[in-house]
């Protein structure tokens, strides 16, 4: 399955009448430029992702057949150029979905055509280096063109250009991507789970409460978002990828960053949050409306943060892998401590708060973390994105 080409040779006088007759023969020379070794690993972790590699190529059926075999590539035959050109879109529909992995001996026109096919139903990314691939690289909805050995036209007419030529450099932007995407819903499940319970204890507390003043400050209010909208919400962002994050099957074409999944957790764990929160204020209230509104204010900023360890307990990440937000979630407790038992707590109108206080504060960590894991594991099992 190699290139060969043939070699002979013939002495000549006349330069003016040369004819490829009586030629001396020397031999034959294989070719092959051979795939690299990272790229059968690479296309088994596609595999597990739920990513299928179809190849197109200009080259015998013979070499596609034998690059195919070394590199992993299974395929339930090898249809080639001649023989697209004989059956129609809906023929050539069923041999893709059949599990046909190969396409030989092919022209520009013929990638199109499969690549519109595909687009029907998947997201496709096409790679090339030539010329003949602009077409496609064009049409798709990710063209990726090769740095190295690409010509400026498939460049071009690419969104993405690998640095290094390197199909597995496809694999890694494929799971950097995935944990970009992770780490938005992360981001966005922290965030509203912590102001929906923000919302309802303000909203119900001056619907039903009947205290002189609000159950929360504005200036208190201010501080729960500095500290807990801040910094660690953006290290959430630099949280590393799961595990099994290439283990996973692709996202829906339509599905939403918010899908149903995390609505529903949003809502109920919310919903949890705003009853330990009232709890929290009432068990403490007997101490006086200062020292209730104290307790409650740090039960905030630390509800939030279990929060955090609730999600990444979900992924099963550990702590030590983001440093970042080890220390964003120590510089906030470190602050909300300051103000507690320093002077400074004149300023946001609250007093130091007592051993018996703190045991309510952590059982209510304690029973917002388990809450969390437990409707986490119902919603994954039960509500379909």
């Amino acid at each position: 399955a190699l290139r060969v080409l043939g070699f002979a040779f013939k002495i000549i006088k006349d330069t003016k009448n040369i004819e490829e007759k009586n030629l001396v023969w020397l031999g034959l020379e294989a070719m092959i430029d051979p795939p690299r070794e990272e790229v059968r690993e690479a296309l088994n972790e596609c595999k597990k992702a739920g990513i299928r590699v179809i190849m197109l190529t200009g080259d015998n059926p013979l070499t596609a057949r034998a690059i195919a075999r070394d590199i992993g590539l299974e395929s339930k035959g090898v249809i080639e150029g001649n023989e697209l050109d004989m059956i129609d879109n809906n023929e050539l529909e069923k041999r893709l979905y059949s599990g046909i992995n190969i396409f030989a001996r092919i022209s520009p026109f013929h990638k199109l055509r499969i690549l519109e096919i595909l687009k029907k139903k998947n997201r496709v990314a096409m790679t090339g280096d030539g010329v003949n691939d602009a077409l496609a690289l064009k049409k798709a909805d990710v063209g990726i063109a090769m740095g190295i050995r690409g010509t400026d036209v498939a460049r071009e007419a690419s969104d993405i250009i690998l640095l290094d030529d390197n199909f597995a450099t496809i694999k890694s932007a494929i799971q950097e991507g995935r944990r970009i995407f992770d780490n938005i819903r992360k981001f966005i499940n922290y965030l509203f789970v912590c102001n929906f319970a923000e919302i309802f204890v303000l909203f119900f507390a001056t619907l039903f409460l009947t205290l002189r003043e609000p159950i929360l400050l504005p200036i208190q209010i201010l501080w729960i978002n500095l500290l807990t909208d801040g910094l660690p919400a953006l290290a959430l962002g630099l949280d590393p990828a799961r595990k099994d994050i290439m283990s996973i099957p692709p996202r829906k074409m339509k599905e939403a960053i918010i899908n149903k999944k995390l609505w529903w957790l949003i809502i109920v764990i919310g919903i949890i949050k705003t009853l330990i929160l009232f709890a929290t204020f009432f068990l403490t209230l007997s101490r006086g409306v200062d020292t209730a509104r104290t307790t409650l204010f740090t039960g905030f900023v630390l509800y939030e943060f279990v929060r955090i360890g609730s999600i990444r307990s979900q992924e099963k990440l550990n702590w030590f892998s983001n440093k970042w937000l080890i220390l964003a979630l120590f510089l906030s407790i470190v602050l909300q401590l300051v103000i507690i038992y320093t002077p400074a707590s004149r300023l946001f109108h609250i007093t130091s708060i007592s051993f018996y206080e703190w045991i309510i504060l952590i059982g209510g960590m304690v029973i917002g973390y388990v809450s969390a894991l437990v409707i986490t594991k119902i919603i994954v099992k039960y509500i379909k994105s």
